[in-house]
């Protein structure tokens, strides 16, 4: 079963997918949401997951201490920054770019301060979930890319909401 890691019911959303190369049968998604395997052999195996709201990532699974009974396997996935995260979570949504508006790939984002940090997705977007803000608060974003001047951005984190700070430009150096 894929499941979220933000939703309370653990329920995936939206188009999600599951992949395993080195499996020759169809892999089928049941409409409870799990996806089944049949005649899997006993062992380990590499698999890709991710979804329209899920990071794309490679897990390995081992099928061996599963009890014939109860052979399930839960994926956990991460959310894209266009997860549509529920109301009353604290998060903080941009995009990252250069000076002709392309995207820039795996910038380095951090809030001056906290632990919280992120990591720029293939097309620019990022996204950072905050666990403990108790009220809005003023913060400084720290953008960090090789190759580019470091960007550093003063914004209102708003509590309890998402807080859109917009685009982000970073200059080459």
């Amino acid at each position: 079963m894929l499941t979220d890691n933000i939703a309370s019911d653990k329920k995936a959303i939206g188009y999600v997918f599951i992949e395993a190369p080195e499996v020759k049968r169809e892999i089928i998604k049941h409409k409870t949401g799990y996806f089944l395997f049949i005649d899997f052999r006993e062992g380990k195996y590499n698999l890709t997951a991710g979804g329209e709201y899920y990071q794309q990532k490679d897990f390995e699974v081992d099928t061996s201490p599963l009890l014939p009974d109860q052979p399930f396997v839960d994926i956990l996935l991460d959310p894209k920054a266009n997860y549509p995260f529920p109301d009353g979570m604290t998060v903080l949504k941009g995009k990252i770019v250069d000076t002709d508006y392309k995207p820039i790939f795996k910038a380095s984002i951090s809030i001056e301060g906290m632990n919280e940090s992120s990591i720029s997705e293939d097309m620019g977007d990022f996204f950072i979930q905050f666990d403990t803000i108790d009220e809005d608060k003023d913060i400084t974003i720290n953008i960090n890319k090789k190759g580019y001047e470091v960007e550093q951005v003063l914004f209102l984190l708003k509590r309890d909401t998402t807080t859109r700070v917009g685009t982000i430009e970073l200059t080459e150096l």
